[in-house]
């Protein structure tokens, strides 16, 4: 191991075992949280072209369907480290929308697994390191379906420089923000999490490349019982933003999100459902 790449190193864990220390008491618990039992395919979240990523994924070919949609995505994006990306599948029964972007340094940027009451609908924050094709595939019994959203990227958000990020690669400790909206008998549940989501490919203010480190399981529960799971790669965003839509909630309900990264470390936060304001 490179000298300068065991003292980053030997920093970060430091900082880690700080951070699990003040928050001990909120992650008591996290041992038998589902997201620590998630797979992770890092085969295909490392693969450096769509073709390979695709492979290792299990999509071996999909149908173009006009139900899966893009509610908002930009066309142009004038930052590509920071890209709102809003996903939704009309196509009933959906298990899962997994998200690639053809030209990505690496192209898998994260699956959502929806479970239980859970609508086929996402919202987050990707990084697009060039003008590039994004693509959404709902997953079916089994079956792929696809639809693609061409965006242009003014600024690359892959590259050796990120724009708007520190130099430092090390998590800033702050607690995940929640929010949660109920319309009818759906909650919308929105989350902000802080974490750097390096990508591997950014130097630190000494020129010393910053290893890659990123979320990479996402779970969300209502009652305890998942309703959500996620796998994430390097192409979130930093400070990595989640909303997703859950049937049958009410007043009173506990919504939990947890997540894991590539280092080991956890978090977790749990609040309530709210009354829809009059």
């Amino acid at each position: 191991m490179l000298p300068s790449r065991r003292r980053w190193l030997k920093t970060h864990t430091a900082m880690g075992v700080l951070h699990l220390a003040r928050t001990a008491p909120l992650l008591g618990a996290l041992a038998s949280t589902p997201a620590l039992a998630l797979e992770w395919n890092a085969a295909a979240f490392d693969a450096r072209n769509l073709k390979e990523a695709l492979r290792l994924w299990g999509i071996a070919e999909a149908q173009e369907s006009q139900d899966i949609v893009f509610p908002s995505a930009w066309d142009t994006a004038e930052n590509g480290a920071v890209v709102p990306l809003e996903v939704r599948s009309d196509i009933p029964n959906t298990e899962s929308i997994t998200l690639f972007a053809d030209k990505n340094p690496q192209p898998l940027i994260a699956s959502f697994d929806f479970l239980n009451r859970t609508e086929s609908y996402v919202s987050t924050r990707v990084k697009l390191g060039e003008t590039t094709l994004v693509r959404a595939y709902a997953k079916v019994a089994g079956k792929y379906y696809l639809a693609t959203k061409q965006i242009r990227v003014t600024i690359g958000g892959c590259g050796e420089y990120e724009v708007g990020a520190p130099l430092t690669g090390k998590p800033s400790g702050e607690p995940m923000r929640t929010r949660t909206v109920l319309r009818g008998d759906v909650a919308e549940i929105k989350v902000l999490m802080s974490h750097p989501m390096e990508t591997g490919r950014r130097k630190d203010a000494k020129g010393v490349l910053i290893p890659a480190y990123h979320i990479r399981n996402v779970t969300v529960s209502l009652n305890g019982e998942p309703v959500m799971q996620a796998q994430w790669g390097t192409p979130v965003s930093r400070n990595p933003y989640l909303a997703v839509r859950v049937r049958g909630a009410k007043p009173g309900d506990k919504v939990s999100i947890a997540w894991l990264d590539t280092a080991g470390e956890q978090a977790r936060v749990e609040t309530l459902v709210d009354a829809p304001k009059t």
